[in-house]
């Protein structure tokens, strides 16, 4: 799509139960179109076996220093685990 060369699958990973296990069962229902249609193209994506898509701890979620307002502390603790 990219013209992007990819070795092996990409690994996604969520911290919402919910969100992975919607995005890894064929059967889920969902409402909305717009979510209907993105969790298609994550069906499409494992199925092909680009994606791998996992479940992350939300205390271990690197991607929170990105998206939060974090203590010094913890945000010390996802920068250099």
């Amino acid at each position: 799509m990219f013209c992007i060369l990819l070795i092996g699958q990409t690994k996604v990973f969520c911290d919402n139960e919910a969100v992975v296990l919607n995005a890894s069962h064929l059967d889920s229902t969902l409402r909305g179109k717009h979510i209907v249609i993105a969790n298609h193209c994550c069906h499409e994506a494992q199925a092909a076996g680009y994606a791998q898509i996992g479940h992350q701890d939300g205390k271990a979620n690197p991607a929170d220093v990105l998206t939060k307002l974090l203590l010094g502390s913890k945000m010390h603790v996802l920068l250099w685990q």
